[in-house]
């Protein structure tokens, strides 16, 4: 037992064998769940500021127990998906070192302090969303898993997401919602367009009326300059063309930043309910891009599908956003 003959310090009852614990993300003091949850923090969390760190009192008995907690790496070091494997290694890990295991990843949130100051990552074990265990969960979200974990528990249909606002469909490229991200897109360039196509008289116009007014640039004020430009864009009627597109881009942005969290919830958990299945059908392609796959234990298989499949994308949002440049070059061609 990690904490034995320790004290909780907010019964101040000493920790018993069985006993719920928790400890705090940013000094590391032991305390039990319901404790913790009653005051809603730390109860050290007063000397945060002066840099406190609780120290463990050091057990013969427990000294093996000891050196692994030290090798337990911190999240800095380890994938988040890593973490998913520490807090649900079923398949090769006997029972009785599950909760060693436990506290490895709850001492690894301690010492990486990526949550914020006074706050601690809790949940059950057991926990699941939707049928899907939770520790399955955080493997396939990957990066900042716990921005998230708090939207699923709450469910919330309507949720306001800001990268989704400013980043649109290519946010959903970054989190390989691929569906959803290329039907927004074709959306958006379907009408592009069309505007392009109902106002290329103006539009044409305008890019003519530009020309000219760059080609004299030099000779121009820039008061003049962009008295210029305005003149032109209300001489050749083609304002309402950019309202147009401008007003459905700002509608999909709108769209995304409100449901991009709940798209990604039902993703997320389809993902894991369909691992099995999908581990079986995929199982020849997926085995051959594993190198010793064929030792891998069922469950750790499952973890490494979900990390392969949830987690983020760098690539797709750049390479959305290529294709639809060349697109709007060869339709612009046309």
């Amino acid at each position: 037992m990690l904490y034995k003959d320790e004290k909780c310090p907010v019964c101040e009852r000493v920790f018993q064998e069985g006993d719920d614990i928790v400890t705090c993300p940013k000094c590391g003091t032991p305390h039990h769940r319901e404790c913790y949850a009653s005051i809603g923090k730390c109860a050290n969390s007063d000397l945060h500021s002066s840099g406190f760190v609780y120290k463990r009192k050091e057990q013969p008995e427990a000294s093996s127990a000891s050196q692994e907690i030290k090798k337990a790496p911190s999240l800095q070091d380890i994938a988040p998906s890593a973490l998913g494997n520490l807090l649900n290694n079923q398949g090769e890990e006997s029972e009785s070192n599950q909760e060693d295991i436990e506290e490895k990843a709850i001492n690894a949130i301690s010492d990486a302090n990526k949550l914020k100051p006074g706050t601690a990552f809790i949940f059950d074990k057991n926990e699941k969303i939707d049928g899907a265990p939770l520790s399955d969960v955080i493997t396939a979200i990957g990066a900042n898993f716990y921005k998230f974990i708090g939207k699923f528990r709450k469910n919330k249909t309507v949720n306001w997401n800001w990268s989704a606002f400013f980043f649109g469909p290519y946010y959903l490229f970054f989190r390989k919602m691929y569906g959803m991200g290329t039907a927004l897109l074709s959306i958006r360039f379907a009408a592009s367009i069309i505007v392009s196509v109902a106002y290329a008289g103006p539009l044409n116009t305008l890019m003519t009326a530009w020309k000219d007014i760059i080609a004299s640039a030099e000779t121009m004020s820039r008061a003049e300059y962009m008295r210029s430009i305005f003149s032109a864009v209300e001489t050749s009627k083609a304002l309402p063309a950019y309202i147009i597109v401008f007003a459905v881009a700002a509608v999909i942005h709108i769209a995304c930043a409100l449901f991009a969290d709940t798209i990604y919830r039902r993703k997320i958990v389809n993902l894991v309910l369909e691992a099995d299945e999908r581990i079986d059908q995929e199982e020849p392609l997926f085995m051959g891009m594993l190198s010793g796959a064929e030792e891998y234990s069922k469950p750790k298989l499952k973890k490494l599908y979900l990390a392969n499949k949830g987690g983020i994308s760098i690539m797709a949002p750049i390479m959305a956003m290529l294709i639809v440049e060349i697109l709007s070059d060869i339709v612009s061609m046309i």
